[in-house]
């Protein structure tokens, strides 16, 4: 559900989200990708906030009346930060891109990984041919670094895949239901990642 609140005369957008899986309520502020709905207008920027099924609407956005000050430090700082696809890049440019990818998923990956109560090792962020996501028998996710080029819900997707991986090492019924509690699209969002190249 969209929402609008008004700050000192600026106008700020944030989406509330209910999750069975969630106990608590979080709030989140991530870059936007191409053209996605929800968006905070002015900078680009995504404010979600996850509660549990059961909270109200009107909790909610007490929480986020709560939160005004953080929210409004968070858009500044990722006015400079909000990562940009780039065609071809040197190593001191891939160094920063890549640094910057771990950020963002990094915080991704902890942000659902709260919600399913699931516990990684590490992440490794590197450049990769053929694959856009891993996870290992210990307990570590390795991540492609151009994952912030596609569309977040893509990125999203892959992330939450490799979590699942922490429970379920295989894809059997009970993997893709994990997985579907979180990202209940994730047959559409397979097959277009499939048809990205890398």
């Amino acid at each position: 559900m969209q929402k609008e609140i008004q700050i000192s005369g600026r106008e700020i957008n944030y989406q509330i989200k209910k999750y069975k899986l969630s106990k608590n309520l979080r709030l989140s502020i991530r870059p936007c990708f191409d053209d996605e709905i929800g968006c905070e207008k002015n900078s680009r920027l995504k404010i979600s906030v996850s509660i549990p099924s059961r909270v109200s609407l009107k909790i909610a956005e007490k929480f986020v009346q709560e939160r005004i000050n953080w929210i409004i430090e968070k858009l500044d700082e990722f006015k400079k930060t909000t990562p940009q696809v780039r065609p071809a890049m040197g190593k001191k440019e891939y160094r920063k891109e890549k640094e910057k990818a771990r950020k963002i998923i990094a915080n991704r990956a902890n942000y659902f990984s709260d919600l399913y109560g699931f516990k990684f090792n590490r992440i490794a962020i590197r450049s990769q041919r053929t694959r856009w996501g891993s996870c290992t028998r210990d307990g570590n996710l390795n991540f492609n670094y151009k994952l912030i080029y596609l569309p977040v819900e893509i990125m999203d997707y892959v992330i939450v895949h490799e979590l699942c991986h922490l429970d379920q090492l295989n894809h059997s019924k009970k993997f893709w239901f994990l997985v579907s509690e979180i990202v209940p699209d994730y047959r559409e969002l397979r097959r277009k990642l499939k048809k990205i190249n890398i």
